[in-house]
């Protein structure tokens, strides 16, 4: 349908600059986060930006992505390890799924669909609520309800629950509007364990992020070996590279339990906001790069977190080990070179004593 002169001089007229920023954000990721996750309470803002980051690239590549920590810790201003943090809040919380994908390799990332995760539902209640004690009277503000609102969730967590663990249901709805409003009015607050809890979803691509439930006593009554690393403490890590160490050289770990859980500390911290799965790796890369002293306190030394990050990465050793090995290869063929003349000689001799000079 041709376009008339009336209506071509109501067009509006981007600059080549402006025209440029519209191509680029439409064509090559731009994405708009749905509003409920904009608004969830119970996420915060971090992992909403993190979240944000991650679905431009799942909008560009696919239905995953698979950026590094740091390439997310740059395009959203924070930390290596406050990325890992954010990123754990989103898995835990339902957001998004991560999926190991092996040494040397980024991790993989999908978004679940909005309406498969839990926190979304009980935080649109939430707001059904909020709307709803706004109207019913003009004395109620934002101001009352934020106050409120942090009693509340302060005595869900109380009882030994988190928001995302809840049921999306009328009778949740219910007790959160009653105790909302005792909250607003300084009343006590009824008991919320009837709200019946969802269970942890378990994916067969994704990784188990969340810790396993715990004992009264405050231990995990299922063996570290048995969990995902995310879950173990500096003590587990000194004990599995204790198991490594009695492995690969048949003997037991001597030293101070101590001693080997700063060493085991202090790596951690070098590792950049690297998960913990990624120090199970180190510690194993570590026995796999042939160094000679193979105790935690050489494990623990300044600057080997990064020989094993590089080795890692591209399978570089440090030169010194790369030397020991091209003077133990040099060795064993001037021994196997040695070997020969020897064999040689005895050869000789052996053909003199039985008169090969005369048979000639």
């Amino acid at each position: 349908m041709p376009v008339s002169s009336k209506d071509q001089q109501q067009q509006i007229v981007l600059s080549a600059e402006k025209h440029f920023i519209h191509y680029d954000s439409f064509n090559k990721g731009f994405v708009q986060v749905p509003r409920m996750v904009k608004k969830c309470v119970g996420l915060s803002l971090q992992a909403k930006g993190v979240y944000d980051y991650i679905a431009t690239f799942v909008y560009e590549h696919g239905r995953s992505a698979f950026p590094s920590i740091h390439n997310i810790a740059v395009g959203c201003g924070v930390s290596a390890s406050s990325a890992v943090k954010y990123i754990d809040e989103l898995v835990r919380k339902g957001f998004i799924k991560r999926v190991r994908r092996g040494r040397g390799m980024t991790n993989d990332y999908y978004i679940v669909d909005v309406d498969q995760v839990d926190l979304l539902r009980v935080s649109e209640i939430m707001w059904e609520v909020f709307s709803y004690l706004l109207s019913e009277s003009k004395d109620n503000s934002w101001e009352q309800l934020e106050e409120a609102m942090k009693v509340v969730i302060a005595q869900v967590k109380s009882e030994g629950c988190e928001l995302h663990q809840l049921d999306a249901t009328e009778e949740f709805k219910e007790a959160f509007l009653r105790n909302l409003k005792s909250a607003m009015e300084g009343e006590k607050l009824e008991p919320m364990a009837f709200v019946p809890r969802k269970p942890k979803a378990v994916t067969a691509t994704a990784q188990p992020s969340a810790p396993q439930e715990r004992t009264a006593l405050g231990k995990n009554n299922v063996p570290y070996m048995d969990r995902d690393e995310d879950t173990w403490n500096v003590t587990n890590f000194v004990d599995y590279f204790y198991r490594k160490f009695l492995e690969v050289t048949g003997q037991k770990h001597s030293g101070s339990l101590g001693m080997h859980q700063g060493i085991m500390k202090r790596s951690l911290k070098q590792m950049e906001g690297e998960s913990k799965h990624e120090l199970r790796r180190y510690i194993n890369a570590f026995f796999e790069m042939g160094y000679d002293i193979k105790t935690i306190e050489w494990f623990g030394r300044n600057g080997r977190v990064g020989e094993i990050r590089q080795y890692l990465s591209d399978g570089t050793k440090p030169f010194y080990l790369t030397k020991k090995i091209k003077n133990s290869s040099s060795k064993k063929v001037e021994q196997d070179n040695a070997t020969q003349e020897r064999q040689g000689l005895s050869l000789e001799a052996l053909d003199r004593l039985l008169g090969g000079d005369q048979n000639e």
